[in-house]
């Protein structure tokens, strides 16, 4: 790869870019002056993106854990307390699971990834290989995100455990009814502290003074793939028997959107 071409790319690459930013935008704008100034073909693939998808999840998750202890602390009753467990453990699973967004609807609009495309003539295989251009916009460091998302199951088993107590609580004899209370309050509090750590997480991130720059995850991978499309367009990279495709997804950092739509548009 070209020095010229690295240094250029990271001034590109090396600056906070969070999906469906301005400097996201900007990011792409510059990308694509950059492969056109070296006569590089590529196109983009468009694709619905919804740039707050964390944003939204970590407000759901916020409201609805906090209005579940409220159920337990001010004993709204066991359905109440149910049907909130319920939405604890399933929300925000159809956003993230199957792509509809159910919570995370507000501020849709069109994302683009980069595809840069070469063929041998008669090609015997495909080859993608991907970076992404758009940077993490979360409230903590990877330690600390890696405690709240690890213990993930921890934090569905005690809304369980609280639910199937809740709901046994009414056939319970009297006596038992006071300690059962001040257990399942006990419970909430760690449960809590799960929730509100997961949901700070994903619902402050765009706040912070301090945003990811975004040379490592994944700045200089792009630059690298870049610089390896210049390459293949003047032939110092042979292709042998191979369809390959250098692709820069767009909204990786928001549940992957670019790149799901890119195996999508595929399928």
């Amino acid at each position: 790869m070209h020095a010229d071409d690295y240094a250029a790319l990271m001034q590109i690459l090396s600056r906070p870019r969070p999906s469906g930013s301005a400097r996201e935008r900007q990011a792409l704008g510059a990308l694509q002056g950059w492969l056109e100034r070296h006569g590089l073909p590529y196109r983009l693939q468009p694709f619905t993106l919804y740039p707050y998808f964390l944003n939204c999840i970590g407000l759901w998750i916020l409201l609805v854990f906090s209005l579940f202890a409220l159920s337990i602390w001010l004993d709204w009753g066991w359905w109440v307390t149910v049907l909130l467990g319920l939405l604890c453990v399933s929300g925000g699973l159809l956003d993230i699971t199957y792509d509809i967004p159910l919570v995370t609807w507000p501020g849709r609009r069109c994302g683009q990834n980069i595809l840069i495309e070469f063929s041998a003539p008669q090609p015997q295989r495909e080859l993608v290989i991907s970076a992404h251009y758009d940077t993490k916009s979360e409230l903590f460091d990877h330690h600390v995100r890696f405690f709240f998302f690890k213990n993930l199951g921890l934090g569905v088993a005690l809304v369980v455990v609280l639910a199937v107590l809740s709901l046994a609580a009414p056939s319970l004899p009297p006596a038992w009814q006071v300690p059962l209370q001040w257990l399942r309050i006990v419970l909430t509090l760690p449960l809590l502290v799960l929730a509100w750590g997961l949901g700070l997480n994903m619902a402050f991130g765009r706040l912070r003074r301090v945003q990811s720059q975004g040379a490592v995850d994944n700045g200089a991978a792009c630059a690298i793939l870049l610089g390896l499309s210049r390459q293949l367009a003047e032939g110092q990279v042979p292709l042998a028997n191979t369809r390959l495709t250098l692709a820069l997804f767009g909204g990786e950092e928001v549940n992957m959107q670019g790149s799901r739509a890119y195996v999508q548009g595929r399928a």
